[in-house]
């Protein structure tokens, strides 16, 4: 029920229709202990020492930067199957996420 409202709109607003969520049981010492949600102008803080009107064109231009492609997980195994060796893995995982997969 939860990630339907999250992907038909709701508070949300739709934001999440194409989300891939991942689902899988887990015992009480993987939940979460408590959750805390704030807004946030960023989330990485790129633009730091930046002013508001040039802030604004950093993230402008940011966004319309080149992006690679979104893989299939059959296609994502592929690709570290392949033995590429110009493939580089940059793993963005915290230590919690690491734990769980």
């Amino acid at each position: 029920a939860f990630v339907e409202a999250m992907r038909s709109g709701g508070a949300a607003g739709g934001r999440f229709a194409c989300t891939d969520f991942k689902l899988a049981p887990c015992g009480e010492e993987q939940q979460f202990r408590g959750l805390k949600v704030w807004q946030s102008d960023e989330v990485c803080g790129l633009f730091a020492g930046e002013d508001g009107a040039e802030r604004l064109t950093a993230a402008r231009h940011l966004a319309a930067a080149e992006r690679g492609e979104h893989l299939s997980p059959e296609a994502w195994h592929r690709l570290l199957s392949s033995g590429d060796p110009n493939l580089v893995l940059f793993d963005v995982r915290n230590r919690y996420e690491t734990r769980i997969g």
